[in-house]
């Protein structure tokens, strides 16, 4: 990321506060706590969004910031985050608390719950209203569509969908029941935090996806991100709106692209559960399919 430095040395107050986040976002990196640019753009933002309270509130710089004044941001945001985005603040204050030696290492900032009511209702797309939705939809978007509820993908997960063997996944913990009951074949995709992993695409699905196998990679920009596709499907951005805009179509409402993790998480908790019966069991082996490593994870798609 690039920015103009003035020449003057009275640098300007916006100069002072990219200086400081610059700082703060090369402590992660170096700390292996960023390996990402899509989490380093999300902490971006973070950093921004808690300095502007900082101004509005006359607190001073990220530099002056201390767990009282942490504290008194997640208290004003509960009103206005739900609690995922509350959580991903109180972590972007704890990485600033730590830099500047004002946070133990081990050492956390008390939980503020969100009171922005919950709702419960699913975000699951049952299999006919989601093959409703692909006819809706241009068939490379219909193919994309239809991974994504079949493997649990992320819409930018189809970005650099590979062939198995042509990366090589991350070396996290995997349980036996993992990819239980699932004939297929396996690709390998870049996830959430730079995981790499395996999925499970049905056989037909995989014959489908070779079809649109390009020659030579692609350079494609998503969400100022640069990837290099190796098939020319739909993802990413224009997919999640594209799919929104067909659902809409299709039903009168949507639940967004994200929708189909749900479906994918729902689908295999009720297969598992016939094969295996233990219920912690099947939440954490969903939990690992799907890129996330704890039972508790599974249960939010299961709303």
């Amino acid at each position: 990321m690039n920015y103009l430095i003035s020449t003057n040395p009275e640098k300007t107050a916006y100069e002072k506060i990219v200086n400081e986040q610059r700082r703060l976002m090369n402590k992660l990196r170096q700390s292996r706590v960023i390996v990402s640019l899509g989490s380093e753009d999300s902490y971006l933002s973070c950093f921004k969004r808690i300095k502007e309270f900082l101004n509005d509130k006359k607190l001073g710089s990220l530099r002056k910031l201390n767990k009282n004044k942490a504290i008194s941001f997640l208290k004003k945001y509960r009103y206005i985050f739900k609690q995922p985005t509350l959580k991903k603040y109180r972590q972007a204050l704890q990485h600033i608390l730590r830099y500047y030696g004002r946070l133990g290492f081990e050492e956390m900032l008390p939980v503020i719950k969100s009171r922005v009511p919950h709702q419960e209702k699913s975000r699951a797309y049952s299999k006919e209203e989601m093959l409703s939705v692909c006819e809706q939809m241009t068939e490379r978007n219909a193919l994309a569509v239809k991974i994504c509820y079949y493997a649990g993908l992320r819409a930018h997960e189809l970005l650099e969908i590979r062939r198995e063997g042509e990366r090589t996944p991350h070396n996290r913990p995997a349980l036996e029941t993992k990819f239980m009951g699932i004939d297929g074949k396996c690709y390998i995709v870049t996830g959430k935090g730079g995981l790499i992993r395996r999925v499970f695409l049905p056989k037909d699905l995989a014959s489908e996806l070779e079809k649109y196998r390009l020659a030579k990679p692609k350079k494609v920009k998503d969400r100022k991100i640069i990837y290099y596709s190796h098939y020319e499907i739909g993802a990413g951005k224009k997919l999640s709106s594209a799919f929104s805009a067909a659902s809409k179509r299709a039903h009168g409402w949507s639940r967004g692209l994200h929708g189909l993790r749900h479906s994918y998480a729902q689908n295999r908790v009720q297969m598992l559960s016939a094969l295996i019966g233990d219920i912690d069991l099947v939440k954490e082996t969903v939990s690992q399919e799907l890129g996330h490593f704890r039972k508790e994870i599974t249960e939010t798609y299961l709303r």
